[in-house]
């Protein structure tokens, strides 16, 4: 193994034994847009920071990915073609402010 492979596993081990505040972080942020989310939007329930949006069609996905990108929040649409209803997935990071959910 490359030294600087070597190097990144080692950090990345050491992030993972020290970063439980990280894991509890990213579950408040769930937790809030959960509470937050209005009725007209399905919220796909994961384990996971990512949380499917299902909110309608594809125009409505794209127009939410660009509203929620003018405000500054990241937002990706995603048009699966074997979907009827499209989705948003929101990313969030432990850096982010609950004030962006």
């Amino acid at each position: 193994m490359p030294p600087a492979q070597a190097y990144a596993l080692s950090k990345a081990c050491t992030l993972i034994q020290q970063g439980q505040w990280r894991r509890e972080k990213l579950q408040e942020l769930s937790e809030l847009l959960a509470e937050r989310i209005g009725p007209e939007v399905e919220l796909v329930v994961t384990t996971t920071p990512i949380k499917p949006l299902i909110i309608g069609d594809s125009d409505r996905a794209v127009s939410a990915s660009l509203a929620l990108k003018e405000r500054g929040i990241w937002v990706s649409a995603i048009r699966p073609a074997n979907r009827t209803g499209q989705q948003c997935s929101p990313a969030y990071n432990i850096d982010g402010s609950t004030q962006s959910i």
